[in-house]
């Protein structure tokens, strides 16, 4: 997945998400069509919101959604 391109082990917390997606992260998933260029703050609008709520080593995976 994108976001395993380390050798971390464990399920990704939302500190580790937040540093994914100021570290590329988003370009990728841009480049590939995942996400609309537009998108780009939302994301990090959202992740902000979920680490300012939860506290940034909260396990990103709780927060899930599948449409």
């Amino acid at each position: 997945n994108c976001i395993d391109h380390n050798s971390d082990t464990g399920p990704p917390m939302l500190g580790q998400v937040r540093r994914a997606l100021h570290d590329g992260l988003v370009s990728e998933l841009i480049g590939i069509g995942e996400i609309e260029d537009d998108e780009e703050q939302t994301l990090y609008d959202e992740i902000d919101r979920l680490i300012d709520l939860h506290g940034d080593s909260a396990r990103a995976e709780k927060f899930l959604a599948y449409p």
